[in-house]
């Protein structure tokens, strides 16, 4: 029985092409790849939606206190200018 060695430069190809792919298909592409079930693209749109999320909080985060009226509360600011 001999040993025969494994061609691993076709499969590395073929890995490199598909990863070229995945980095360069629109937000449309994996939107649709993920109603198809590719659980890659499912978890990419799970990250995505996760980080807009946290960017929008923080952003809402930054915003003053304002009471009702919208005047703004817990501030102390300098009228004398």
């Amino acid at each position: 029985m001999s040993i025969q060695p494994i061609s691993t430069s076709t499969s590395n190809s073929s890995a490199s092409k598909a990863a070229v792919e995945e980095v360069t298909e629109t937000a449309a592409q994996t939107a649709r790849e993920a109603a198809h079930g590719d659980h890659g693209a499912q978890r990419l749109l799970a990250k995505r939606a996760a980080a807009a999320h946290a960017s929008s909080e923080a952003a809402s985060s930054k915003a003053p206190p304002v009471n009702p009226q919208g005047q703004l509360t817990g501030t102390i600011v300098n009228t004398a200018a």
